[in-house]
């Protein structure tokens, strides 16, 4: 997100996504505590999975939020999520998830944000990359994408033939 943007907001909300989801923390202690900027909490609040929620009216949630920065940091968050490290692996197949499959719900959420709305030149240019790579990736079944290359892409971009 850092390379995409220099709305400190959209920082802020990224660090914490999953923080509320993921600790005890609550809202409340990110704006009582931490003193929060109240858009930056109302961003994590639209991007904390709910309880009880299935996968579909989660991503609504985020639709439904209208806003472009919400999609971004999910988008990317979604990216992140796909690049499975080998605990990661060994962790969907304990719970009896396939990888590839896991992969490909990730990178279908973040096509269905990123189909949105206009996100201008320079960070589309960098999300087509990441796009690309995830996409080529599934072709040649590589199990465990490289942070390294991911990176490397999104600052310069790279053809499909460069990959293998």
């Amino acid at each position: 997100i850092f390379m995409m943007t220099k709305d400190y907001r959209l920082y802020q909300a990224a660090l914490l996504h999953d923080v509320v989801e993921d600790t005890d923390t609550t809202l409340d202690d990110l704006r009582d505590k931490y003193n929060c900027p109240p858009v930056v909490i109302d961003m994590v609040d639209f991007l904390t999975k709910r309880k009880g929620y299935t996968r579909e009216e989660y991503l609504q949630r985020l639709i439904d939020s209208e806003d472009r920065g919400i999609a971004l940091i999910k988008i990317l968050d979604s990216f992140d999520n796909a690049m499975h490290t080998p605990t990661a692996i060994e962790y969907l197949k304990a719970n009896n998830r396939d990888p590839a499959e896991a992969r490909e719900k990730y990178i279908d959420t973040a096509k269905r944000l990123f189909d949105l709305y206009d996100y201008g030149p320079t960070v589309t240019f960098h999300l087509n990359n990441l796009f690309t790579y995830f996409e080529t990736l599934l072709k040649i079944g590589v199990q465990e994408p490289k942070y390294d290359l991911m990176i490397d892409m999104v600052r310069a971009g790279v053809l499909d033939k460069d990959l293998t």
